[in-house]
């Protein structure tokens, strides 16, 4: 009896599996690509809706191109000629304007200016701001504040012509942080500083430090901040003022060449008329040469800045520290028993 050979099974190709893959893949690619354009889109309105909230209070917001790119895995926005007006005079210009964040986390976004901008201020003309890097970053945009970063990296300022001087020439950074303080909703924690400021030629911070360089730092808390909200500048501020809004636990340091200024607030308020309102407790180093500059500059009253360059030079001596109080009332900042100028204006 013989027995019948054993065919053996043919191998299979493997293109069945193959093409499984590539459907797969074909799938994956196609429902991320989908999904990233949803993206894209979401982040198209809600530039437009922010730009109608800004319209609706009274700002004009234009621009000549947006895009929207960064597929697969960033969001990038991008204007050509951003232009951003208050109802105050003030005007923001961006040649260039940017923006990034992760696809899957549109809520903090990076934005940077890379050819620089222009910022018109009201009544005093336009200054040119370049540098190494402008940026800013904006995240937790669900709190009240949200978390806000601007750096300004070896920033260069430029007036234009017939335009006030810029108080600096150049900065080596100019940086602003604010934050939600943990644990206290609408309470703001901020920090201002200038580090390696160049003052202008022939400027005010020139004549009180004899042309070295500026730099200070400001830090405090503002409440109340989710009352800032209303028709442009003035009315937000009128309505944060209105809800007991306040700077408070600020404390700032000053300086330039030999001379520098200490302060501290427990509380700084806006009045009814929109100037600031509380008391500065100030400690000052050189306080004649920096009045007699402030007067110079026509940024106090000429008259009054020299009788209290008198006082606290007896207070202090011409190289020692004079303690003083700066108090804005509604008669004024008066430093001591003098009246310097008006109470600087919140709103």
């Amino acid at each position: 009896m013989t027995s019948e050979p054993v065919l053996e099974p043919k191998g299979r190709s493997g293109l069945g599996g193959v093409f499984i893959v590539v459907a797969l893949l074909a799938l994956v690619v196609g429902g991320w690509t989908w999904w990233w354009f949803q993206v894209a889109h979401r982040v198209e309105q809600q530039v437009d809706r922010s730009a109608a909230v800004l319209r609706q209070a009274g700002y004009t917001v234009s621009w000549k191109k947006r895009s929207v790119s960064g597929w697969p895995f960033r969001a990038f926005l991008k204007f050509d000629d951003a232009r951003v007006a208050a109802p105050s005079g003030h005007i923001l210009f961006a040649r260039v304007l940017q923006a990034e964040a992760n696809a899957y986390d549109v809520t903090h976004w990076v934005a940077s200016a890379p050819k620089g901008v222009i910022f018109t201020r009201a009544g005093k003309g336009a200054v040119t701001i370049t540098g190494q890097a402008l940026r800013a970053s904006f995240t937790h945009p669900d709190r009240a504040p949200p978390t806000l970063v601007v750096e300004l990296t070896r920033p260069v300022f430029a007036a234009a012509e017939g335009a006030e001087p810029f108080p600096l020439a150049s900065a080596e950074l100019i940086a602003l942080n604010i934050r939600q303080r943990e644990g206290a909703p609408g309470t703001g924690l901020f920090l201002f500083r200038v580090e390696g400021g160049k003052p202008r030629p022939d400027g005010m911070l020139e004549w009180i430090g004899g042309g070295e360089l500026f730099s200070t730092r400001w830090e405090g808390a503002i409440t109340h901040i989710e009352a800032f909200r209303g028709a442009g500048w003035t009315g937000a501020a009128r309505n944060w003022s209105r809800a007991g809004g306040a700077l408070t636990e600020l404390q700032g340091r000053a300086e330039t060449g030999s001379a520098s200024t200490q302060a501290d607030a427990v509380s700084l308020t806006a009045g009814p008329d929109g100037r600031l309102r509380g008391r500065l407790n100030l400690s000052i180093i050189g306080a004649p040469q920096s009045l007699l500059a402030m007067a110079r500059a026509h940024a106090v009253d000429p008259q009054a800045a020299a009788a209290a360059a008198t006082v606290t030079g007896v207070a202090g001596g011409l190289n020692g520290t004079a303690r003083a109080r700066l108090d804005f009332t509604g008669q004024g900042a008066m430093l001591g028993p003098v009246r310097l100028s008006d109470a600087p204006r919140v709103y």
